[in-house]
């Protein structure tokens, strides 16, 4: 039986190996219909072996999180961009141009504009994904460069659009990165799924809480491509029967249940959810989202949502972003009495 938790490299090295074997057996299975599938698998182990032995070139910090000495708050995660511009590498063109802004601790913020504005870009920068081109990020009044990584990540969960279900069971991957000395009950697991809004359909799972599930990701970062029919029903048929998939909607509710047992079980400084509810019904998306606002104290929260007037009036700040950059800061109120951007794109979404 596989250990409750994983550790992030332990998964990590599971899920790659799970992939690469599969796609392996896929890639023996069509070469007798289509040879140029093993130019394909050649390529694919070629990335797998570079995969594992990546080393980030970032400078790492030494710095503790949360500092000690009451110079972090307990009411949640400081958070202040000063002159920030990023450019990614080989982008002839900034993702985000010159923001400036601070998030106090506990703060419930709202980022809002349309598509391609910078929005997803500046979530990257918090979780350090990406250093800044120019300018500088401060966490708790200290550069966040500054920081050992695995200790501030560690005080940090994010809820992205796509949410990655690792090939383990679905007790195994809500509690995914919990410290593995921490016991966890039935009940806390449960009540977990429950506020991710996931109970309903794991209780109709063969196996519940014990299925073991099919990862939702492929090492060449994209759907494999199955040419062969054949070398399908051959190998193919075989995985599928092994894992149980899940839908869009139904990996949200997984990745929603794993992080408030993040929240419920770890010291989370920051809550981030992008997008983190795209595909989920209103009714679904209003409950999730009402069980971040219970579990707020102590927690600094930042949503990304096109869907946000449920959101709005309850946000503590709100950053209305265009042309890669926040172009207003306020409340709901203040913004809607200044009758700019942020106002005309909550009064369209409203009407």
């Amino acid at each position: 039986m596989l250990p409750t938790r994983f550790s992030p490299s332990s998964i990590t090295s599971i899920a790659l190996l799970q992939q690469a074997t599969g796609t392996l057996a896929l890639s023996l299975g069509e070469c007798g219909d289509n040879t140029s599938s093993l130019g394909s698998l050649c390529s694919q182990a070629k990335w797998l072996y570079e995969a594992i032995n990546h080393q980030s070139s970032m400078p790492q910090g030494t710095e503790p999180f949360p500092r000690p000495n009451e110079k972090s708050s307990n009411e949640g995660m400081k958070i202040s961009f000063r002159n920030v511009t990023l450019r990614y590498p080989d982008s002839s063109r900034d993702a985000i141009q010159n923001m400036t802004f601070d998030i106090a601790p506990g703060q419930l913020v709202l980022i809002v504009g349309g598509n391609g504005n910078g929005k997803s870009s500046t979530l990257k920068l918090l979780a350090r994904l990406f250093d800044p081109t120019s300018g500088e990020i401060l966490i708790d009044d200290q550069p966040l460069i500054s920081y050992d990584i695995d200790q501030l990540r560690a005080a940090m969960s994010f809820l992205s659009q796509s949410p990655v279900v690792y090939p383990a069971s679905v007790k195994e991957n809500i509690c995914l990165s919990l410290p593995p000395t921490l016991k966890i009950s039935d009940e806390q697991v449960e009540r977990a799924a429950q506020m991710g809004g996931c109970s309903k359909w794991i209780s109709k799972l063969s196996n519940r809480y014990e299925t073991q599930l099919q990862p939702s990701f492929n090492i060449d970062g994209h759907k494999v491509r199955r040419t062969s029919i054949s070398g399908e029903r051959k190998i193919g048929a075989m995985f599928r029967n092994v894992l149980t998939s899940l839908l869009g909607g139904e990996k949200q509710r997984l990745a929603a249940a794993r992080t408030f047992m993040r929240l419920n079980n770890r010291d989370t400084r920051l809550v981030v959810v992008d997008e983190g509810t795209s595909n989920l019904d209103p009714v679904t998306e209003r409950d999730i989202l009402s069980e971040f606002r219970k579990s707020r104290s102590g927690k600094t929260m930042i949503f990304i949502t096109h869907q946000y007037h449920h959101l709005a009036k309850d946000a503590d700040q709100i950053l209305c972003m265009k042309d890669d950059s926040v172009i207003e800061r306020g409340t709901h109120n203040d913004l809607i009495r200044a009758g700019g951007e942020y106002a005309k794109l909550y009064n369209a979404q409203a009407a």
